[in-house]
């Protein structure tokens, strides 16, 4: 209905004024064109002010013409324009209108537009024939005369008449189904119900099953009157379970100590013992200077001379079964892995692996850096 109404506001949709109005603008075609200058003839001349009326009653029909024009022109751009706003501000609503196509309003319309075009069209060409026709008297009176001021524009007309409201546009498609509402408050308790009628009684059901068995009752007191007769001797009882051991006696004193015995017979002197070495460890050349070398992972390889210190060698040379001193020193160059790199003994270890070290394998020497030691 909005975008019913937006076209009956532009004044397209049944607003007959703008056809009648149209109907009326062909006076110029008609009349412009049956309008004819008679040829002066030979005998009646006519003077300069018959062809000064002439030429303003041209001026003032050309004006009139062409202010109707303009008129009718910006009629139809300020209708373009509010259907133009209509479509923007209802676009689901044109859409539903433009597949209707053959509609009364688009050929009125279009017939409409054509029907100007035309109108504007006889109007230049009746224009034209004028003008040939006006030069034509101008020519007879010595050329054509100063053309006059602009005429004023004219009144403005009344506005047309409201249109009759257009037909009713087609219904819309229906709209998605909304979200489902949140869930309303709980509602007030209501009142109390009327207590009921009390029902009839029941019949009586069946017998129960009998009941657990009561505990037995207290002994009964000892008579007084005299003594009962004695009971039969009893069976004797089965052997009992053989008792738990005791727990242990306390320790005894301790006894006085004994008189001390003779001396034994000092035995012979024992020969002199061959030092003990370690097979992982050895000096190149099997003397007792030269370079270390150490076996690991069943490999022989050498030992950076980084750190290198007496108390290193003192190490290597009791692995080697030696006691007296050492010295170290950086020894030939050796081939093989070096598995040792920044010794560093306390000079107590019994062996050097025991010694602070880098990990088997890692080092930053070359062979020419070898650790030699000299053994006494």
């Amino acid at each position: 209905m909005d975008n019913q109404a937006c076209l009956n506001e532009d004044g397209l949709s049944s607003d007959p004024g703008i056809f009648t109005h149209m109907e009326k603008m062909k006076f110029a075609s008609s009349e412009i064109t049956t309008f004819e200058i008679s040829e002066p003839k030979s005998k009646k001349k006519c003077s300069k002010n018959c062809a000064w009326t002439m030429v303003i009653m041209y001026l003032i029909t050309l004006t009139a013409g062409f202010g109707i024009l303009a008129y009718t022109v910006s009629k139809m751009h300020k209708q373009l324009d509010l259907i133009e706003k209509c479509e923007n501000h209802f676009p689901n609503e044109t859409g539903q209108m433009k597949p209707l196509g053959e509609t009364s309003f688009q050929r009125g319309e279009g017939s409409w537009i054509r029907n100007v075009k035309e109108e504007i069209h006889m109007i230049k060409l009746s224009n034209q024939q004028l003008q040939l026709k006006m030069d034509n008297v101008t020519e007879q009176f010595g050329g054509k005369g100063i053309p006059g001021p602009p005429g004023s524009p004219g009144i403005q007309g009344k506005p047309g008449e409201k249109g009759d409201v257009g037909p009713r546009g087609l219904t819309g498609a229906a709209g998605q189904k909304g979200n489902k509402g949140d869930q309303g408050d709980q509602g007030m308790v209501g009142p109390t119900g009327v207590p009921g009628e009390k029902g009839v009684d029941g019949s009586m059901g069946p017998r129960g099953p009998p009941g657990i068995k009561g505990a037995p009752g207290e002994k009964g007191k000892n008579g007084t009157d005299s003594l009962g007769l004695p009971g039969l001797k009893g069976n004797q009882g089965e052997k009992g379970d053989k008792g738990d051991p005791g727990f242990p006696g306390r320790p005894g004193l301790k006894g006085d100590q004994g008189a001390p015995g003779s001396p034994g017979i000092q035995g012979p002197k024992g020969e002199k013992g061959s030092p003990v070495r370690n097979p992982n460890i050895r000096i190149a050349g099997g003397s007792n200077r030269g370079r270390v070398e150490i076996l690991h992972s069943g490999q022989w390889g050498t030992i950076c001379d980084d750190s290198w210190d007496q108390k290193d060698g003192m190490v290597v040379c009791r692995m080697l079964g030696y006691t007296g001193r050492a010295s170290v020193f950086t020894a030939t160059a050796g081939t093989g892995t070096i598995w040792l790199d920044e010794v560093n003994c306390s000079g107590t270890e019994s062996s050097i692996e025991l010694c602070s070290k880098s990990n088997w394998g890692v080092h930053n020497c070359d062979h020419n850096e070898d650790a030699g030691v000299e053994c006494s």
